[in-house]
């Protein structure tokens, strides 16, 4: 089975593999330690034998490196965590031989696409061992190393109809204007002309994007305190990189967070309900 090439951060990778990816990078993101801000910088894909170092572990799907040169030691050790959550293999590889600098190697456990190369890797993991030539032993965390991606997705509950993959793409096509977010906020249904309300906004940012923490959302159930429905729809913005309502069709916004003015979510942008089609004529 091939899955289909997706272009992710500028390497090559199939969707199950950035579902997994993000997943665990939302993960990280509301671990202690960690900037409200983290990103994964991938510095090797899927589909790739241009690195000799790699042998053929990434020559099909499913593998994933990702720089940890500028992380703490308590950092790196939180993402090799929650890459394993999610069902990966992972590993940190120190500089060092063939290895030109700190990296974290992953193999997205069960892929389809994985070389024979990756899929022997998958074993040595879940028999305690590095995955290296010298077969050493894991020094990683020992919880999930039976975990699979299924598994973590039914343990999670995260729907299939939550857009958590590929939501810069699709943001073109999706919108919920201001107008909606007030009226959520307000505690006022929305499900008639926008989809959705207010409760479901904050499962889909609970749930299925993971930008507001446990705490937060058990807090926001209980009180409906509106400060907390405003925070979430900051974090969604943020996360899924959309544009101010402000901004003129066919711009983009300058580098770094939205503006926003005293009300909250006037300038608000997120997804999930459909933009309305163009009118035509006068």
């Amino acid at each position: 089975m091939t899955l289909k090439h997706v272009q992710f951060r500028g390497h090559t990778l199939n969707q199950r593999t950035i579902d997994m990816t993000l997943e665990a990078e939302r993960n990280v993101r509301v671990s202690r330690g960690i900037p409200a801000d983290f990103r994964f910088d991938i510095t090797q894909g899927s589909y790739n034998t241009s690195v000799p170092a790699s042998a053929m572990t990434h020559a099909g799907g499913g593998a994933v490196d990702i720089r940890a040169t500028p992380l703490t030691s308590g950092q790196r050790a939180t993402v090799v965590r929650e890459l394993r959550r999610v069902g990966f293999a992972a590993w940190l590889r120190k500089k060092g031989g063939s290895f030109p600098f700190d990296h974290v190697h992953a193999i997205a456990i069960g892929d389809p696409d994985l070389h024979p190369q990756a899929e022997e890797q998958v074993v040595d993991y879940r028999h305690g061992r590095n995955g290296l030539a010298n077969n050493g032993p894991d020094d990683g965390p020992p919880d999930f190393r039976h975990r699979t991606w299924d598994e973590y997705r039914a343990k999670r509950k995260l729907p299939d109809a939550i857009p958590s993959s590929t939501p810069v793409a699709k943001k073109r096509d999706i919108h919920l204007t201001v107008r909606a977010l007030r009226m959520a906020a307000a505690g006022d249904p929305i499900s008639h002309t926008f989809g959705f309300d207010a409760e479901q906004f904050m499962a889909v940012a609970f749930t299925g994007l993971r930008v507001i923490s446990d705490d937060v959302f058990i807090e926001w159930r209980a009180t409906r305190d509106r400060k907390h429905f405003v925070a979430a729809v900051k974090a969604v913005q943020r996360h899924l990189e959309l544009v101010d309502d402000r901004t003129p069709a066919g711009t983009t916004t300058p580098a770094g967070p939205p503006s926003w003015d005293p009300a909250g979510v006037s300038s608000a942008c997120v997804t999930w309900c459909r933009r309305p089609a163009a009118r035509s004529g006068p």
